[in-house]
């Protein structure tokens, strides 16, 4: 395991792995409790710096009066926040507050703004204007036109080819003479 430092005093295998039976027990919960929350603790990894251990994170959920299965992404769960959403997870940095609080925390900013705060602003600009001209782009990787003008002559080729039969001049006619018969049916009825 990558932060088995981390795991504090609970108890360990030879290989360094958390014993979930035993940890469980001390932690006086049950396995599957044991199992959700460190694969959740496991999460705060993401964030550089985070320091937070599985014990001090079993305790943050008794001192919010909680439990592991309270967590989630929904209306009126808990999740794990920082204060000021700013820094790594650590013991003073961190405690389990309601989604819709850590949302109005959370500091809101632009994908542009991710991609000057990974690249700087002068990279930001020239991909940002790169993507702009995508959309305007109608040409394949080969050079030819996405949507080339049509010909009369094509378009009527392209009709034949779509509903297997001409439209000549005769078809059109019997079409709107039947369409007028199944009009003046429709009339006659009411």
């Amino acid at each position: 395991m990558k932060h088995s430092h981390l795991l504090g005093n609970l108890p360990t295998r030879k290989s360094g792995m958390l014993n979930r039976l035993l940890a469980a027990r001390k932690l006086g919960i049950s396995k599957e409790a044991l199992h959700k929350g460190y694969n959740n603790w496991c999460q705060t990894f993401r964030m550089k710096g985070s320091c937070l251990t599985l014990e001090q994170y079993f305790q943050k959920l008794r001192e919010a009066n909680i439990t592991v299965f309270d967590l989630g992404n929904t209306s009126g769960r808990y999740q794990l926040a920082r204060f000021n959403d700013e820094g790594p997870y650590t013991k003073d940095s961190c405690r389990f507050v309601p989604i819709e609080v850590n949302f109005s925390e959370q500091k809101r900013i632009t994908p542009f703004q991710h991609v000057v705060n990974k690249f700087g602003y002068e990279e930001a600009s020239r991909r940002n204007s790169f993507q702009a001209t995508k959309g305007w782009e109608r040409r394949r990787g080969n050079g030819t036109d996405y949507f080339p003008f049509r010909t009369h002559e094509h378009r009527k080729n392209l009709s034949i080819a779509l509903t297997g039969r001409k439209h000549t001049e005769e078809h059109k006619t019997n079409l709107s003479i039947s369409m007028k018969r199944v009009y003046a049916e429709r009339k006659n009825k009411l």
